[in-house]
């Protein structure tokens, strides 16, 4: 029998709070259980395809072309806006036309509709500490409750390994699919409780040494690029720049990408151990904000496999002279380099205009 468990349960939620969280799971378990959502669409960035875009959507090519009454080979502009399919569900029979026609002189009595049973009531998620020798397999038997709901409430691959330190929500039982806790760690909810530290310290378990310190590694769709951004003396390397100037859009017609922004992008490479970072918009035309620093250069959608989101923006939040932008409901973290620091929560989807609530 594996070894139990030390505690890790922060049961510190005063009652005020489980009083908000009563409220929330109403709300939320409403919006688990509510009707079909509106039509998305997507904006077009400079650089993406119509598979990329799919896959982003997990819907096919053909789906996508049909929902636009495009072809497959048809090019697609920045600035173009796309309808995203809804996924197809199977159709379910109706029990009309499974009974067939009923017998002459044998009146049926009318049936009274079937009580519908009451949605089950829903806890609070739970915290875990994720300490040395700790698994999913392990906590997912500690609390009773699946691998894959644990993953999606805390928002984590179920291949990933877990680091010492790191946070993981445990959703109730009756939650059990983690949906409902999800909706509440996204809503920020749990914000305030899920770090032993205090607040905007969870990337402290992400932090880790370079194995190149100036070094980074960047991706984005089917385009790669690694190499030495800062010099010797703490310079920005001029082949780098035009690297990454190229690689984020920057240059040509356009303006350069802020060199502070860079120099910040390899600064963050280096906090989190050189991790490949994956690029989703440098500099771009096209923004639901009329002033935005895209496009002027100084701004960067990114995240880094490994890393959630959360950790890499209470991060970013501690950088001086920047704007950091969270999307909980997109797959990245805004960067900006500006006079003065910002920080906001848009609640919004891909290719949908700002959202200030869940």
């Amino acid at each position: 029998m594996a070894r139990e468990f030390s505690e890790q349960i922060r049961s510190s939620i005063s009652i005020p709070m489980k009083l908000r969280w009563l409220l929330l799971s109403c709300v939320l378990l409403g919006t688990v259980a509510g009707g079909a959502a509106a039509q998305q669409t997507h904006v077009v960035y400079a650089g993406q395809r119509l598979g990329s875009i799919a896959k982003r959507y997990n819907v096919t090519v053909d789906e996508l072309c049909a929902a636009n009454g495009i072809k497959k080979t048809a090019p697609i502009k920045p600035g173009q806006r796309l309808v995203i399919p809804e996924k197809s569900s199977k159709k379910k029979g109706t029990a009309a036309s499974a009974q067939g026609n009923p017998k002459p002189g044998k009146a049926e009595a009318p049936k009274s509709p079937a009580k519908e049973a009451p949605p089950p009531i829903v806890g609070p998620p739970r915290l875990h500490i994720v300490q040395k020798g700790h698994t999913l397999t392990a906590i997912s038997r500690r609390y009773g409750v699946t691998i894959s709901a644990i993953c999606r409430a805390s928002g984590l691959n179920e291949k990933a390994p877990l680091d010492i330190g790191q946070i993981v929500v445990i959703p109730d039982k009756a939650d059990r699919d983690g949906s409902i806790a999800r909706k509440a760690r996204l809503s920020g909810l749990l914000d305030q409780n899920t770090d032993p530290n205090g607040a905007g310290h969870r990337y402290r378990a992400y932090l880790k040494k370079p194995w190149k310190k100036g070094y980074i590694s960047l991706f984005r769709y089917q385009q790669e690029w690694s190499g030495f951004v800062i010099g010797p003396k703490g310079e920005v390397l001029p082949k780098a720049n035009s690297k990454i100037n190229a690689f984020m859009g920057g240059g040509g017609d356009g303006p350069n990408i802020d060199e502070r922004l860079i120099r910040l992008l390899a600064h963050v490479s280096d906090a989190f151990g050189g991790r490949k970072i994956r690029i989703v918009s440098g500099y771009r035309t096209q923004s639901w904000v009329a002033d935005s620093k895209h496009k002027h250069g100084r701004a960067l959608d990114f995240s880094i496999p490994g890393v959630p989101n959360e950790a890499l923006r209470d991060y970013l939040r501690t950088l001086p002279n920047v704007g950091v932008g969270y999307y909980p409901n997109s797959s990245f973290v805004h960067l900006d380099v500006r006079e003065g620091s910002a920080y906001w929560v848009d609640y919004s989807g891909p290719g949908e205009p700002p959202r200030k609530h869940p």
